[in-house]
């Protein structure tokens, strides 16, 4: 929809197709730049640069918590499961689609390479792989707290399609979760988080910014009281704590 319905992005030259709870987080030698991510891709392709790179999930897992908690989420999360499911960084002029969402599908010629930048068989992507992560990672924050989760499921629930793709049950955030064990930390680069601390700063300032920020909060809390009723969201948690699988993540 985006190619079709956004003809803006036709200004563009890369376009990085990635959810609201994913961050894409370039390896320690791009210095967090984007720019630099852009110019190695170009370097290295001698001529014939790929047409997208794809880059891996590391799947956060959030401890089966409950509660929602203030901070940003690579400072509320840092235990991770690595996952070979990628998202795509995109050259737009190359792309017929992103239908599939995970891997684009290219105009005949157009050349699909993992993070590190070797060419790979885009009839592959789909089986299980050891994921890629020279060149960077996909952050992917799918549980967060039971709340978030809660709420996520019910806009899943009332969308008006007919296949139930979005249709989660309560028991997927225990099932594609896992408790925090030392073997599954994997925090925030410091320098990272500093910047993307910095980046917030500024968008906080941004006339308007930091009033919205608020009202959603505002809101967050409203609904989730809503939702809960005489403690009917903790008694679902409780319930599937005691009896749900836990750390069988998705395959696809």
């Amino acid at each position: 929809h985006a190619l079709h319905f956004i003809p803006e992005l036709r200004d563009c030259e890369w376009a990085l197709f990635v959810d609201s709870d994913e961050f894409f987080v370039p390896d320690e030698r791009f210095s967090n730049r984007i720019s630099n991510v852009l110019d190695e891709i170009d370097e290295t392709g001698k001529g014939k640069s790929p047409s997208a790179v794809l880059y891996p999930w590391l799947w956060y897992t959030s401890d089966m918590a409950f509660d929602r908690q203030p901070g940003l989420l690579m400072e509320r999360f840092r235990h991770a499961t690595p996952h070979w499911l990628t998202k795509a960084l995109v050259r737009v002029r190359d792309i017929v689609t992103m239908r599939q969402q995970h891997v684009p599908e290219l105009f005949l010629g157009g050349r699909i390479a993992n993070s590190d930048l070797k060419t790979i068989d885009p009839h592959t992507v789909w089986a299980p792989h050891a994921p890629a992560y020279g060149g960077g990672r996909i952050n992917h924050y799918w549980p967060k707290s039971f709340q978030e989760f809660s709420l996520k499921k019910a806009r899943g629930d009332r969308l008006p399609i007919e296949v139930d793709e979005y249709r989660r049950s309560f028991s997927l955030f225990f099932e594609w979760n896992a408790p925090d064990v030392p073997d599954t930390v994997v925090p925030p680069d410091d320098l990272f988080l500093a910047e993307v601390r910095q980046r917030r700063a500024a968008l906080l300032d941004l006339d308007g910014v930091a009033a919205h920020v608020n009202e959603v909060e505002t809101n967050f809390r409203s609904i989730v009281d809503q939702y809960q009723g005489r403690g009917a969201l903790r008694s679902i948690y409780d319930t599937l704590r005691r009896t749900a699988e836990w750390g069988q993540l998705p395959l696809c």
